[in-house]
């Protein structure tokens, strides 16, 4: 089974080995943890042609059960809670509706199971009722070697349950800290009980733990719906870690949830033995130092390809970063030099001690860089003076800032001034240029310039226009990199130079403004009858709305897309809540707005095509004469519990078209 699943990809892992063990004697597929997807495999062949799926609902607005399969070898029933059998012919009954269509592998996958290509069976429902449904698949001429599918479950509610881990990635014997998520709403949950279960699917071991919400370490908070346990792996593998949690909603109402995570553990790489000395290099013997070495004491593990990263700050928390590439051989209390040089110090700008704030060692595989081992705030260097270090030609000092300016009063920054410290050894002119980036590091804008410089500290005031930081549409702050000043051969190169305020894009000029939305409303209908929606009081004041997109279940997925103002859609079962509407302008911005729908079903229209005529009509003369199924059935218009001629003679008087017409 497992071969075949993993045809499937990696993107479902996780849930194919929750789908094959049990722990602590109970089935893991039995729950399903709502606001998320609960994915189960299958495999059918003739031989086991047959499966049933069990699955839990509490009070949810909605439920959706999606079977995915490469064909279209497969019948898939449900069964309510009440024992019911839910068909595709009967779903109406049930408030829901029922879907078969084939889908195109696309670049929408992104791990979503209801966006794999392939054939999908697929049923919906408003305000499903709460308990225990099944689902039951059936396969149909299948193949000796058998067929797959994955069964996709989402539930919605206001019940929070997750589970994550501190990192993705650990070596052995490192903490590793597991959290499970408890929220009513945006509430935490107290009072829950949860236990996590660790299987090491490498070597098989097993451990459990409990997560505690009581502020004792390593939980961070009393009652803050996170509920905290450490775990110290042993071993190497890939871990899987189940937890169930029980408690009490706000509401009062008893809960039980089985949620998932993973992560995977490493035999020890490298890491940093607590060796440390530095010195300060006076190469040419001036008796000034040109760097400084940090010499640090590391056992290899493994041999490989490692990058030693260290960061270095001063008293004013300014700081900077040296990496060095190396490969290295197993073996004990190896010592690495890494150098500081003074063009590092003079960007610190203060005199020392300096802190190794972080050291990290990361091994080279498969073009990825893995982390061995991290140190924060371990060492501190010697007290040194910037007085000790060779002076440069051209130094920055940090002392730096930066404002914008509304020139025309419009409301508008016209410009965004960045102002550099520079100290000089040498008077004279000096040329200059550098880019300002955004967060994403895409260039704003490039500018350049001369200065005449004097001996000391001086300025360079760097302008940038405010329409190039508008048109570019992201938000601060902003980067200035690749500083060049140079005159005849003396020159300074700086690759990070400052980074500005938290500006807003839209507070510059050049920015566009979003659309506004509009989806007007309510809207009223019957079941089986379109509703024309009109979105035409939505608009742009600089530019066009191109698209206009709907989410007709209000779900935050939008079913459908047009350029038209105006679109129309048919409910097929009662339906009372909002659509979504998103519009998109010519620039990329987009609005959202709602609109409440009320859709009903029209008395007498039994068969929801909605209108009352003779179809209607003969439903309940091939009825006529038996017991009406329960108080509640159409048929029985006088509710005497039979159908009968009077149920007929009453429709008639309700039909929409003269003489009961199908035209």
């Amino acid at each position: 089974m497992l071969t075949n699943m993993r045809a499937l990809g990696r993107i479902f892992y996780l849930a194919i080995f929750l789908s094959v063990i049990t722990i602590n004697s109970k089935a893991v597929a039995e729950k399903v943890p709502l606001s998320s997807y609960r994915v189960t495999p299958i495999f059918l062949d003739p031989g086991n042609p047959a499966a049933e799926i069990p699955f839990e609902v509490d009070v949810s607005p909605s439920l959706l059960v999606d079977v995915a399969s490469p064909s279209d070898l497969f019948s898939v029933t449900l069964v309510a809670p009440d024992g019911q059998t839910i068909t595709p012919s009967n779903v109406g009954n049930f408030n829901g509706a029922y879907n078969s269509y084939t889908l195109q592998t696309s670049a929408l996958s992104l791990g979503n199971p209801l966006f794999l290509g392939g054939y999908h069976y697929t049923y919906s429902f408003q305000t499903p009722p709460s308990g225990s449904w099944k689902v039951k698949i059936n396969g149909i001429n299948l193949p000796a070697a058998g067929e797959v599918a994955l069964v996709n479950i989402i539930a919605q509610n206001r019940l929070k349950v997750g589970l994550l881990t501190n990192e993705t990635q650990y070596i052995v014997n490192a903490p590793v800290l597991i959290m499970a998520t408890v929220f009513d709403g945006s509430s935490p949950i107290t009072g829950a009980s949860a236990l996590a279960t660790l299987k090491n699917l490498t070597s098989g071991g097993e451990d459990k733990i409990i997560l505690s919400d009581d502020g004792n370490s390593p939980d961070h908070m009393a009652g803050d719906g996170m509920y905290s346990g450490g775990y110290i792996p042993t071993n190497p593998g890939d871990y899987a870690v189940m937890a169930e949690v029980n408690g009490v909603t706000g509401s009062g109402t008893p809960f039980s949830r089985d949620v998932f995570s993973s992560f995977g553990v490493r035999s020890p790489l490298a890491d940093f033995n607590g060796s440390f000395n530095d010195q300060g290099i006076d190469a040419n013997a001036n008796g000034f130092y040109e760097y400084i070495v940090l010499n640090l004491g590391i056992d290899v593990y493994t041999s490989g390809k490692y990058k030693i990263s260290l960061t270095l700050e001063g008293s004013n928390n300014v700081s900077r970063t040296v990496s060095s590439i190396l490969d290295l051989t197993q073996g004990a209390n190896q010592l690495i030099p890494i150098n500081f040089f003074k063009e590092d110090v003079y960007a610190i700008g203060v005199d020392g001690p300096y802190t190794v704030t972080k050291a990290l060692i990361q091994l080279l595989e498969n073009n990825e860089w893995y982390l061995a081992d991290k140190t924060v705030n371990q060492w501190q260097t010697q007290a040194y003076s910037l007085s000790k270090f060779e002076q440069m030609q051209i130094a920055l000092t940090g002392n730096n800032s930066d404002a914008a300016y509304d020139t025309d009063n419009n409301g508008k920054f016209d410009t965004l001034v960045v102002s550099i410290e520079v100290a000089m050894l040498e008077a004279g002119t000096y040329q200059w240029s550098a880019r300002l980036v955004d967060k994403n590091s895409k260039e704003i804008e490039f500018i350049s310039g001369a200065n005449l410089m004097s001996v000391g500290n001086n300025r360079i005031a760097m302008t940038f226009d405010g329409k190039m930081i508008g048109m570019n549409a992201v938000d601060g702050p902003y980067y200035v990199r690749n500083l060049l000043i140079w005159r005849g051969n003396k020159s300074l190169v700086a690759n990070t130079v400052y980074t500005t305020q938290p500006y807003l894009f839209r507070d510059f000029e050049g920015a566009s403004q979003p659309p506004v939305a509009d989806a007007n409303g309510p809207y009223n209908s019957t079941v089986g009858l379109p509703i024309t929606f009109n979105a035409s009081g939505s608009y742009d004041s600089d530019g066009a709305i191109v698209s206009y997109e709907w989410d007709w279940d209000h779900d935050g997925t939008y079913d459908e897309s047009t350029t038209s103002d105006t679109i129309t859609h048919t409910w097929h079962v009662e339906f009372s809540g909002t659509v979504g509407l998103r519009v998109t302008d010519n620039g990329g911005l987009s609005a959202i707005a709602t609109a409440s729908v009320t859709v009903t079903v029209l008395p007498g229209d039994l068969d929801k095509d909605g209108d009352v005529d003779r179809n209607d009509l003969n439903i309940i003369l091939a009825a006529r004469n038996q017991p009406a199924n329960g108080s509640n059935d159409p048929r029985d218009l006088d509710g005497d519990g039979m159908i009968t001629a009077l149920d007929a003679r009453k429709l008639v008087t309700m039909c929409t078209r003269p003489g009961c017409a199908t035209k």
